[in-house]
């Protein structure tokens, strides 16, 4: 186990920069440009797990938070409050940005429904049939987010 300084310094470290990279993350979403928040997934993934990893410890030794300066603990007071505001706002914009993708979608997937392609099209005797329209509609539809 890490001294009281070390572990709630690493906490507050961590906690920073997640709140920075969330930060990065909304402003990419804002600017509608959802498909760039992948290139920061795995650092986001790194800082979520050892926030996790330093918040059991707390949890399990808990006066350790006590034991650290007063200035580290403050530090981590308002790192705390700005990363939960980050992630509200991250929660909110994800699900604006999800929200956004799936009202997409439906409007592509209804219009391509309600067209009719008229195509010729060869029959099973290998005979060219123009005698009406066809339904069939070739599409690919990568679902992200």
């Amino acid at each position: 186990m890490s001294a009281p300084q070390t572990l709630v310094g690493d906490l507050l470290d961590v906690t920073i920069r997640l709140s920075d990279l969330m930060t990065r993350e909304n402003e990419i979403l804002r600017s509608q440009r959802p498909q760039d928040i992948k290139d920061l997934q795995a650092e986001k993934t790194e800082l979520a797990n050892g926030y996790d990893h330093f918040m059991q410890e707390l949890r399990k030794h808990p006066g350790l938070l006590g034991s650290a300066p007063a200035t580290t603990h403050d530090a981590l007071r308002e790192a705390t409050v700005r990363f939960q505001k980050v992630m509200t706002d991250n929660e909110r914009a994800l699900r604006a940005a999800r929200s956004v993708s799936e009202r997409l979608m439906k409007a592509i997937v209804a219009a391509v429904s309600e067209k009719q392609v008229s195509a010729a099209a060869y029959s099973s005797a290998g005979v060219l049939n123009n005698a009406g329209p066809r339904r069939t509609v070739a599409m690919t539809l990568n679902k992200q987010l």
